[in-house]
């Protein structure tokens, strides 16, 4: 039987790309003492030949109404490939790996296919092979149900994968690489002098992730929470300690500016002896899945965002009902999110006069506690991200 404590080692698309790098990684890893268990994404992005959004387009040239159950398997074919290739390259490396589908390494899901819910890990397999010796490589993003069909966790899944993972066997630590140092302040490529958090804590990071900072995924970060295991997010390309995510850290005034793009303002007028829209017209949003976001209602008036591909269905549903509304696309959401707890501070006031300042106009402001957003055109983002990363960061 071998000695050591368990390390979960996630590999991104692009990381998967640098396949030396990674088994680097796992040497040192077996080095320290750590026994690793090792999680593959689909190599490279969207264009590249084993990528996700290849492989759904390859599928949907044939047919353009592919059930989602055809595209889960087709979309676990990237991972699959990442996790043979992987594999090879660990026994080159001199090791010994065992190349494992999530369904065979014990992830059991729902039957909700293209985002399936992880039921439970059945870690036995993965424990007896380390015991033996052997590395499990195994594909992030995929799980099986109890009949054995394969899911998808959607998209980012191959964090959820690894942390599921790392619960089910007592991980000490769970690694996550990226192409990027860490979690920074603000996206690099929009802010040159973004900060990377060193250390962070799980509900900042969690408030960060879903409001459009992609460096991890948000329900990866909440798994790892519930056991208390520290994450850490790396460069597979460099050897900087990266940023860690725990409980021991305390909350920060301002964590990051974050946004998410692809937004719809709806703006209702109603009728005065209307003064809500009805019920049925609300069920068929709620059957149409469509989520409202940063809603603001008057005595005549309403006004909420959605998600841009869901436009055309609001705008179809209204027509229905013959309510008049204006509309006003391609938005992005740009938020200032905060670790503290606040009361009676002045953040949202301080966001709308550096936007006057930068004669940005927020379409559409909402503060939730820990995250003050605005609503900004889409040719406004990039200058709305830098001048509240100068004033709050």
């Amino acid at each position: 039987m071998t000695s050591g404590k368990i390390l979960v080692q996630k590999f991104g698309g692009t990381s998967v790309v640098m396949k030396e790098k990674c088994a680097a990684k796992v040497l040192n890893a077996i080095n320290k003492g750590y026994r690793p268990v090792v999680v593959v994404s689909a190599i490279g992005r969207c264009g590249d030949p084993y990528a996700t959004d290849t492989l759904i387009k390859l599928a949907k040239d044939q047919h353009e109404n592919v059930p989602q159950r055809d595209l889960d398997l087709i979309m676990s074919c990237g991972e699959i490939i990442s996790d043979v290739v992987m594999a090879g390259c660990l026994r080159q490396a001199g090791l010994k790996p065992a190349a494992l589908t999530g369904g065979q390494a014990g992830i059991i899901t729902d039957n909700n296919y293209g985002n399936a819910e992880i039921l439970k890990v059945k870690p036995d397999i993965l424990l007896a092979l380390l015991d033996e010796g052997y590395v499990p490589v195994v594909t992030g993003f995929i799980g099986a149900t109890s009949k054995g069909g394969i899911t998808t966790l959607g998209r980012g899944g191959s964090d959820i994968t690894a942390s599921a993972l790392g619960e089910a066997l007592g991980a000490e630590r769970i690694e996550i690489y990226t192409d990027v140092d860490g979690v920074f302040t603000a996206d690099p490529r929009i802010v040159p002098d973004a900060k990377i958090l060193k250390t962070v804590n799980y509900l900042e990071v969690m408030r960060l992730a879903r409001r459009g900072a992609g460096v991890i995924h948000p329900k990866s970060v909440e798994i790892a929470m519930r056991c208390n295991i520290p994450l850490v997010v790396k460069n597979v390309c460099s050897e900087d300690e990266g940023t860690t995510i725990t409980y021991e850290v305390p909350p920060k005034e301002v964590v990051g500016i974050t946004h998410l793009p692809a937004y719809t303002r709806i703006s209702l007028t109603l009728p005065k002896e209307r003064r809500w829209i009805s019920d049925e017209m609300l069920n068929e949003l709620a059957e149409e899945n469509i989520a409202f976001d940063m809603i603001n209602i008057f005595p005549f008036n309403l006004m909420f965002t959605i998600k841009e591909g869901d436009a055309g269905k609001v705008r179809d549903i209204l027509g229905r009902y013959g309510i008049n509304y204006g509309i006003a696309e391609n938005c992005s959401r740009v938020s200032v999110v905060t670790g503290v707890r606040r009361e009676n501070d002045n953040l949202l006031t301080r966001m709308v006069k550096t936007l006057a300042d930068k004669s940005i106009e927020p379409l559409q402001t909402q503060d939730q506690g820990n995250v003050i957003t605005c609503l900004v055109k889409k040719e406004d983002t990039e200058k709305t991200i830098l001048a509240l990363h100068t004033t709050f960061v």
